[in-house]
């Protein structure tokens, strides 16, 4: 930090017994789970006496009152360091390495970007940790700077903070370190994109953000300090930065393939040197140029001179170089620093077969010779407007249409950084990086692309949505790629009329065919659709039945809907009208549309039903209702908040934060990648003000179907299957039909799984039962011969061979070197269903020769219960030490299945790149073991390649190796998955305390990916010998997510584990309602989940006394929690059931037989 920043200014000073500063709770600073943000502050500690209530019991600053909290600031006062945390039940947090306690003023700036979250000092890199935070975090509370919980009401006792803290900045976004330390130093101006809170704190306590959200001083007073911050403002101009040298001989810039579209922009920074080189291109590619002779030309499609400069250019000088063309208007403009220049008409549309673009080369000749800056690419024709506002300061990456951005400022190395989220790196050949004086702002643009208030020159009526009404709220952001919104139900009331309103910004080209919602019934006929647009620029309204759909349709102009739009779609049957409007006024009608709209059972906003034509934009108040609206109905309330109540609206999604519906449907979607952006809307935030609605029209109550009486809906199989209930045996325990299969080799055949081929359905079996309690045993057996080292390879070789011929194959095994767990995927390999599967979690570690160590059971689990964080119930607690096992693997898990489903996004491999190097690890392998299983042997014999090199020299690091193979996985996965149409089974088992890991992997499963009938996994637990889990309340949570006859727990009446930790007796249980540790022994009202399948007996497990090298006896130990036992027990409680059943059997079967024909043959005649 040199010394000519550091300059006297006002400071806000506090105390340490009664001072804070307040700012207002506003929806722009209350982040909720999933938004990035950055917390940035300058301080100086005072006078703190070192406290012993907690480790960090200082605040700086808290947004808190006792519940979740997005973010805080505490210093410690026994360590003189700083961190950052946020709290959902969970508590992540970052701590500073260095001490702050030094009387100096230090920089600390808390972010939170995708899952991690990092905490800088000084612009340093202090730590950074995974945000384990995963329900909401947002709060109603005030912010607190400095103020102790008597003030803030927050949890714990922590005290006022006594020093100066000064310039106090809130974004929305994630910066990085060189946004962070670009800035630090200097004032800004409050304009800056993603800054939504500023507070100099230089003289008064006002937020110079549009926000205007100020806080109040109480007691705190200003002083003057000596700060490190200029009093100029942040972005001067003609600052020195890096720029790209192109030496004219045979230097550029290779990009990917597929930046340029339809309709594009070109810009740059250039300056050419005297005398300047003929024919230097800038931006070009085969068939388009961008080039500098003695003036500035350009084309497409050979025509290389369409527009030019009238006038030789500048040399030595900077210049802004701008070209556009419409495919649309088929107009053609080129701007110099900001100015139209030069404009050509009738241009043929661009040769879509060429999508090459490089900098400073055309045809692998014509170089550029001189330097170039900030070259940009758009996916649409710009106006002049646009390009005067953001020429002279830098991009987020982030604008709407901004296809590629290269500010070629990096410095050093080979690599052009593509700025936006679509990674379009380029590679430098021969360039250099010079430092030179650029005529445009350090700091980022804070200007708004495009204009959020609506306004429309073919209509003279849109203007009434003023800017008085715009206010910045979260929207649902889709990338065009993959990202989609689906709806967990259909809408089966609405037949013959519907309105679907919402509102709108298009990213897309009018080239592009997209679906911006479509719906299916149950016949998997098209009911509705919206192209928005098609490939031919036109919008289409579809809407119909099985019988086929009607449609209207229109031309659509990119200015009709790149900037906020409200549109609204109707169709009334009765009348056979369809409408589309445009905020609020008719845009297309048509007429004699009469198909009725049968039974919506699946719909899917952003994308087809099927995930295809994938939209591109940003939407907010996506409305559904079972009425034709009529325009007048339509412009009272489309520039405000609904409540959810008002009659015929049958789906609500404000989309402005989640995903919910509002009205009582409850109707809510589920977000597939689209991400949370905040942007200004002509919405007004009061709920507009339907009320009072007299009885006799409010709309009827939507008729529930009746529930299925074995499990709830959103859990039943996709397929049910029906027999006839036994008389004498309750149907879930009913013995399955025995399969005869071959023996296999190598197991015993008492512990052979007795059923190759078998189908997940609801209710118990033990042939299931006996089958996972043997795969339990697997995972103790595989992982017997584990080395220690990371190499799992001989893992599946030594499972083929142990259990050769099974019919289930391992997959993937699971693995946490730090936290010593382990565990197995296999695949049912002689199973009708083609994707079927089992984890098997291993219990506590076995010894050398396999058997279970017990010792660690009791004294070594962490018994505290702590709150689930997946809860959306309160009281619902968890033991803590199966919470963090299990929470240490589930990232490979989550992993392999969401590749397994073909639901890998680029944001999952921005997570892996910030992981550990072991973490990292595991989690590639999981993505190729799974990828393997989706693409096949030649994707598998690359991975596994690649694989074996990053362990060959011993060590799993952040090395070349790694990143190869991470390189691979993304490029392979995200361009070959698709998305996987067929059921996926799934057995989670585990015995002992893989038996309690098992059910907390089960209910992650259910959780990651929703129920069955919604598409998500077909799950069933069996947990063998587990200890108890969690509370009452977490336990019936668990029951009810994964479902009662789809959870179950074996436990042998003799084995003391599954009564771990023994009920506490009175008066321990009331003084200790949570457990109470006495020595190694820990007593607590604990409970189990699933539905309890007892057996009994003491069983043994083998052992032996050995003689030295005389030889050895071998006898069996009474163990009644062995693996062993509990296959021997449900063995023969099967033949019990058995021996019981055959004669009731053969009894019932004729009666049972006859009722069955009866009912076919009534079926039959009501079919004629």
């Amino acid at each position: 930090m040199s010394n000519n920043l550091i300059s006297n200014q006002s400071v806000l000073a506090f105390d340490g017994q009664d001072d804070y500063l307040v700012i207002p709770n506003q929806d722009a600073i209350n982040f909720d789970q999933n938004q990035n943000f950055c917390i940035e502050l300058w301080l100086k500690i005072g006078t703190i006496e070192p406290g012993s209530n907690t480790i960090f019991d200082v605040n700086i600053i808290e947004k808190w009152q006792g519940s979740a909290f997005p973010y805080s600031i505490r210093y410690s006062s026994t360590k003189g360091t700083v961190y950052g945390s946020r709290y959902d039940g969970k508590n992540p947090s970052v701590s500073s390495k260095i001490l702050v306690n030094d009387e100096k003023f230090h920089h600390v700036a808390f972010v939170k970007q995708d899952s991690q979250l990092f905490l800088y000092i000084d612009g340093i890199e202090q730590s950074q940790t995974q945000d384990t935070t995963i329900q909401s975090t947002q709060n109603y509370s005030p912010l607190y700077v400095a103020a102790g919980t008597s003030i803030s009401k927050g949890g714990g006792t922590r005290r006022f903070f006594a020093g100066q803290i000064a310039d106090l900045r809130i974004w929305n976004i994630a910066r990085t370190p060189e946004e962070i330390q670009q800035n630090m130093n200097s004032r800004l101006t409050g304009k800056e994109p993603g800054l939504v809170g500023y507070y100099p704190l230089n003289g008064d306590d006002n937020d110079k953000t549009s926000n205007t959200n100020n806080g109040t001083i109480n007691g705190a007073v200003w002083q003057q300090e000596e700060l490190p911050i200029e009093l100029a403002i942040s972005g001067e101009m003609n600052t020195k930065n890096s720029v790209l040298f192109f030496d004219g001989i045979d230097d550029y810039v290779k990009l990917p393939d597929g930046i340029l579209t339809a309709s594009y922009t070109k810009e740059a920074w250039i300056k050419l040197p005297e005398p300047a080189k003929p024919e230097s291109n800038i931006l070009s590619g085969n068939q388009h140029a961008l080039f500098a002779p003695n003036a500035i030309a350009a084309g497409h499609n050979g025509q290389w001179y369409m527009v030019q400069t009238p006038q030789p250019c500048l040399k030595n000088t900077w210049l802004h170089i701008a070209l556009t063309y419409d495919s649309q208007t088929q107009i053609m403009c080129l701007y110099q620093d900001g100015q139209l220049v030069s404009q050509a008409s009738n241009i043929p549309p661009f040769d879509p077969g060429d999508r090459t673009l490089d900098i400073g080369i055309h045809r692998n000749s014509y170089f550029f010779k001189g330097e170039i800056a900030e070259a940009r690419v758009w996916n649409f024709a710009r106006t002049q407007e646009m390009i005067e506002k953001t020429m002279s300061s830098r991009l987020t990456g982030q604008e709407t249409g901004l296809a590629a951005y290269y500010p070629l400022n990096e410095g050093s190395g080979n690599v052009a950084t593509d700025k936006t989220a679509k990674g379009n790196n380029g590679t430098i050949n021969g360039a250099t990086w010079k430092q030179e004086k650029l005529p445009i702002q350090a700091t980022i643009s804070g200007e708004i692309e495009s204009s959020n208030v609506i306004t429309d020159s073919h209509n003279p009526t849109s203007n009434k949505i003023m800017d008085s009404n715009t206010t910045n709220n979260s929207v649902l952001s889709f990338d065009g790629i993959d990202d989609s919104l689906t709806l967990s139900k259909g809408f089966p009331t609405i037949d013959k009329a519907i309105t679907i309103e919402f509102w709108a910004k298009g990213e897309n080209s009018v080239t592009e065919s997209t679906s911006v919602f479509e719906a299916y019934n149950s016949q998997n006929s098209r009911v509705l659709n919206v192209h928005l647009p098609w490939g031919n620029s036109w919008i289409f309204w579809d809407a119909g039945n099985e019988n086929g759909y009607n449609r209207i349709d229109k031309g659509v102009k990119l200015e009709e809907y790149n900037s906020w739009t409200h549109w609204a779609f109707v169709k009334d049957a009765s009348t056979g009208k369809m409408f589309i409007y445009r905020n609020g006024e008719i845009w297309h009608q048509g007429e004699g549309n009469t198909k009725t709209l049968s039974g919506i059972q699946k719909f899917v906003i952003a994308s087809s039903v099927y995930g295809s034509h994938y939209w591109k934009g940003s939407l907010t108040e996506f409305r559904i209702w079972n009425i034709a609206r009529t325009p007048e109905e339509i412009q009272q309330n489309m520039n405000s908040r609904l409540t959810g109540n008002e009659p015929g609206l049958v789906g609500y999604y404000p989309l402005n934060g989640d995903s919910n519906d509002k009205t009582s449907n409850a109707n809510h979607g589920t977000i597939n990648g689209a991400i949370w952006q905040q942007e200004k809307l002509p919405i007004q935030a009061e709920i507009s003000g339907e009320i009072d609605i007299p009885e006799n029209q409010q709309p009827a109550e939507v008729v529930q179907p009746p529930e299925s009486l074995a499990i709830p809906e959103n859990q039943r199989p996709a397929e049910a299957v029906q027999r006839p209930k036994s008389l004498a045996i309750p149907e879930n325990q009913q013995p399955a039909e025995a399969v005869q299969r071959p023996k296999s080799l190598a197991i015993p055949e008492n512990q052979q799984p007795t059923e190759a081929v078998l189908k997940l359905r609801k209710g118990f079996s033990f042939d299931e039962a006996i089958l996972m309690t043997t795969l339990s045993k697997y995972a103790y057996d595989v992982f017997q011969y584990d080395d220690g080292s990371v190499d799992d390879v001989e893992l599946k070789t030594i499972y083929k061979a142990l259990y050769k011929n099974q019919g289930w194959e391992l997959v993937h095994t699971i693995r946490n070197d730090d936290t010593n767990n382990r565990g197995l995927i296999l695949k049912n390999t002689q199973s009708g269903v083609a994707h079927q599967y089992a984890v098997s979690f291993r219990g506590t570690a076995g010894m050398d020769n396999g058997s279970i160590d017990l010792d660690g059971v009791v004294s070594d689990v962490d018994w505290k219960l702590v709150d689930y964080g997946g809860m959306a119930i309160q009281r619902a607690k968890v033991v803590r030490g199966f919470n963090i096992a299990f929470e240490s693997i589930a990232d490979e898990i989550q992993f392999f299945f969401k590749t397994l489903r073909g639901e890998l996004k680029p944001s999952d491999f921005r997570k892996l790149y910030q992981l550990p190097p072991l973490r990292k690890f595991a989690c590639l392998t999981a993505l190729a073991d799974a990828g393997a299983i989706r693409l096949g042997a030649e994707f598998d014999e690359q991975a596994q390649y690649l694989v074996q090199q990053v362990f060959a020299d011993g060590e799993i690091d952040d090395d070349e190796e790694l990143a190869e193979v991470l390189t691979f996985l993304e490029e392979e996965l995200l361009s070959k998955l698709t998305p996987l149409n067929e059921q996926i089974e799934v057995w989670v088992t585990g015995h002992s305390l893989g038996g309690s890991l098992c059910q907390l992997g089960g209910l992650a499963l259910r959780r990651w990916f929703g129920p069955a009938a919604s598409g998500g996994l077909l799950i069933k637990v069996y947990a063998i010998a587990a200890c108890k889990i969690g509370n009452q309340d977490f336990v019936d949570f668990y029951n009810q997510q994964i479902g009662e006859e789809l959870c179950y727990r074996i436990e042998n009446t003799l084995d003391a584990i599954p009564n771990i930790p023994l009920d506490a007796p009175f008066p321990i249980s009331a003084i200790a309602p949570e457990g109470l540790k006495i020595g190694n022994v820990f007593l607590g009202k604990f409970f189990n989940g699933g539905k309890p399948i007892s057996v009994t007996g003491l069983g043994g497990q083998s052992s032996s006394i050995s003689f030295g090298g005389f030889g050895s006896i071998p006898f069996t130990v009474p163990f009644p929690h062995s693996p062993e036992t509990y296959i021997q027990l449900l063995q023969e409680q099967k033949q019990f059931w058995e021996q019981l059943a055959r004669p009731v059997k053969d009894i019932v079967r004729p009666f049972l037989l006859e009722l069955l024909r009866d009912e076919h043959r009534s079926d039959v005649n009501s079919d004629e």
